[in-house]
């Protein structure tokens, strides 16, 4: 199908290898939608345009400002999610100021909660960025394990002046 100037707003291919292919064109005759199944039952939806966005159960993409590309009102199920963010690694370098044990008391006292850890309202009003909550839990974790070795040391140091 094409447009008043003869340029193709869509097109629907079905070849004789069995594959088919659904592509929508915008005026400068790039695609923004294809929908292909390659003829061996693997189906593809392609949005290849970076302001491209799907909702699922919803028509907003839209939270608080922030756009997001894929939008699901509802459950999501997946075997798999891989999730690009910078890492807590630097919870070993040298230059990294571990709180003190009563520090992170007195802090948990006054918050409720750990500190870099959203409280429960925040997350409640806003939700997590998995990838950024998974990097706080690791530097927590990290950070746990430094305590642990300091505390293995004490404990080695105890032993030895009760032999």
């Amino acid at each position: 199908m094409e447009d008043r100037n003869y340029k193709s707003r869509w097109r629907f291919f079905a070849n004789t290898v069995g594959s088919s292919e659904l592509i929508y064109y915008n005026k400068s005759q790039s695609h923004f939608f294809k929908l292909k199944e390659d003829g061996s039952d693997n189906v593809y939806l392609n949005l290849p345009k970076a302001n491209s966005y799907l909702t699922i159960g919803t028509k907003s993409f839209s939270d608080n400002g922030d756009l997001y590309n894929l939008t699901v009102n509802g459950k999501m199920r997946a075997h798999s999610v891989k999730v690009y963010t910078d890492w807590a690694d630097y919870v070993f370098e040298e230059d990294y100021k571990l709180p003190t044990l009563e520090e992170v008391e007195a802090f948990i006292k006054l918050n409720g909660h750990l500190q870099d850890i959203p409280s429960a309202a925040e997350v409640e009003e806003n939700g997590i960025e998995l990838g950024e909550m998974n990097k706080l839990l690791l530097q927590k974790i990290e950070e746990l394990m430094l305590y642990t070795i300091e505390l293995k040391k004490e404990v080695d140091v105890l032993k030895t002046k009760i032999d």
